[in-house]
């Protein structure tokens, strides 16, 4: 058969080569900027940005109220401490009046794409009493002011800040913080802008204010997320003049003014199967490019035990249901039903990531799987009962992942065998050219102190969250698919952060090594070289592309011309 006619297409299993793994904190290990000599007892909850910039949360063998801190982690760099607990304000933003900071329980932080870290914290008098909650903000440099407790804002007529919630960053550090404000009883979620020098903050969308299409804010934000342009997207309720019902209601706002209502849960009634408005929408999610999701419930009389549910997307002013609660996953499976959906998240382009819990109506069998919707259609990635790759035989059991702003997705789960009995966990990684493929698996080799390296074991959420240490779901991972762990060494107290860099697992694109990429020659020696051509070069042609022992094949085709369009090959 001609080789054009074998693009039909084969996915490969097996793993990528070993990646590069360093240790950036451990127990046991001095904690950069603490008094004392202070030793590192607890790290955890690490996150990333797509710059390689990691913060995580440690504990110390410090005085208690000074022993907890955030601290930042940059690309070939050590640790720097960020903020301490017990550190005094007066360092942090000029608040002579207050004592020390201290973080909440659990503590609240979220990091963008390029390294702006926001958080919030709690200060306290002299006395160790919480007299106010604040929201900060920094790159690299001491965090700066995003808003406190009896704040004020503009217009003052809003009244002050009475709580603050974690901020919202974009790459280039305009910041909204979500607070309530105190003119009003009970007092609702707000959506405030901060400005230059963090003070004053302006108010973006609060109760009362007037929407354009004749409605009015009334409610608390539901949910809200923020893309890098600045512009917001905020699930809230409506109060319309005509109606004096709370109206579910999706707003956009601008970086510096309210732009439109939407959807309006009364008036949207098309797209709902069968009619109707919906009672509540939550789990907003916004991309670079303006699409969006949500998911809406539908209002009905009385209230069912399972309300009907829907995801929904839109893109270029179209909004269509993608998944429907008890309904099959639309292009897939008929015997297969979508019970419910979670960590809803959209690349810089509008694909929508989501973990699903599917149940097989012949068996009422159920299982999760990971899936994405590519603007059409869905494909399911990963799922329970599935094959694992890299593991003999083995079958994924619990599944967890997230996905990186290009489309790059992790997927972090325990493999079982035939039985059901536990063979390994690891974590896998997939990207739009590509298959599934094996990343780590636990029982990882780890050369921590400049010693033998020992064997540690990768932390599931799971696991680690029943032991109170709170960490994101799966690997956070970033545009290049580096992304950081947890790791544990058995029957020992000994915690570990890594960075996980992979290693591409394709050849240069300058396949004919002459020093020139990318070129047109490039790809006319591979297209040679694949119909069985003498390779000109004294360096030899390798057509085994991706290098996973199988050649020719059409995912060598596949991983050429994804790496010479600037995919990453993982």
């Amino acid at each position: 058969m001609p080789r054009a006619a074998i693009l039909g297409l084969v996915m490969t299993s097996a793993a990528i080569a070993q990646p590069q793994v360093q240790i950036i904190a451990r127990t046991g290990q001095p904690a950069p900027g603490m008094p004392n000599a202070a030793l590192f007892t607890e790290v955890d909850r690490p996150v990333i940005a797509n710059d390689g910039t990691i913060v995580f949360r440690g504990a110390t063998n410090g005085p208690i109220g000074e022993n907890t801190g955030l601290w930042r982690v940059a690309p070939n760099a050590a640790a720097t401490l960020v903020v301490r607990e017990g550190a005094f304000a007066t360092a942090l933003n000029r608040f002579g009046d207050f004592g020390a900071v201290r973080f909440p329980t659990p503590p609240t932080y979220s990091l963008s794409h390029t390294g702006h870290l926001s958080f919030v914290s709690l200060l306290l008098t002299p006395e160790s009493r919480a007299v106010s909650v604040s929201a900060w903000t920094t790159r690299t440099g001491t965090p700066q002011l995003l808003g406190r407790n009896s704040q004020a804002v503009s217009p003052a007529s809003v009244g002050t800040i009475s709580s603050v919630q974690t901020p919202l960053s974009t790459t280039t550090g305009y910041t909204v913080l979500l607070s309530s404000l105190s003119r009003f009883s009970p007092p609702p979620t707000s959506l405030l802008r901060d400005t230059v020098g963090g003070i004053p903050r302006e108010v973006l969308l609060t109760a009362a204010q007037q929407i354009p299409g004749g409605s009015r804010f009334y409610g608390s934000i539901q949910s809200a997320a923020l893309n890098n342009s600045g512009t917001a997207l905020v699930a809230t309720f409506d109060n319309i003049s005509s109606n004096s019902t709370n109206i579910p209601t999706l707003v956009r706002v601008g970086p510096n003014a309210v732009q439109e209502v939407l959807i309006d849960g009364v008036l949207f009634t098309n797209t709902l199967p069968g009619g109707g408005r919906f009672s509540s929408i939550t789990d907003v999610a916004l991309a670079d490019d303006g699409s969006y999701a949500f998911t809406a419930t539908r209002s009905t009389t009385p209230v069912p035990p399972e309300p009907d549910t829907y995801l929904f997307a839109s893109r270029d002013g179209q909004t269509q249901v993608v998944l429907t609660r008890n309904q099959p996953i639309p292009g897939l499976r008929a015997d297969e039903v979508v019970t419910q959906w979670s960590q809803v998240q959209l690349t810089t382009s509008g694909e929508i990531f989501t973990i699903l819990d599917i149940r097989n109506t012949q068996t009422s069998l159920t299982r999760r799987v990971a899936a994405i919707y590519r603007r059409t259609n869905w494909v399911i990635l990963a799922g329970a009962g599935d094959l694992a790759p890299g593991f003999a035989g083995g079958r994924f059991g619990e599944i967890r992942g997230t996905i990186a702003s290009n489309g790059i997705v992790a997927i972090t789960a325990l493999v079982l065998n035939s039985t059901g009995g536990t063979i390994g966990e690891g974590t896998w990684i997939t990207s739009p050219s590509r298959g599934l493929t094996l990343l780590m698996r636990d029982r990882l080799l780890v050369d921590v102190d400049e010693g033998p390296a020992e064997d540690f074991r990768l932390l599931r959420p799971s696991w680690f969250s029943s032991n109170e240490l709170v960490c994101v779901e799966a690997a956070p991972i970033n545009a290049d698919g580096t992304m950081t762990v947890v790791l544990a060494e058995d029957n020992t107290p000994f915690f570990a952060i890594a960075r996980i860099t992979p290693q591409s697992q394709c050849d240069s694109i300058d396949f004919n090594r002459n020093g020139v990429f990318p070129e047109d020659q490039d790809v006319i020696d591979f297209f040679t070289t694949l119909a069985g051509g003498t390779c000109p070069y004294v360096e030899p042609c390798d057509i085994d592309f991706n290098n996973n022992t199988v050649f020719p094949e059409d995912q060598d085709v596949i991983d050429f011309f994804a790496t010479l369009a600037g995919d990453t090959c993982l």
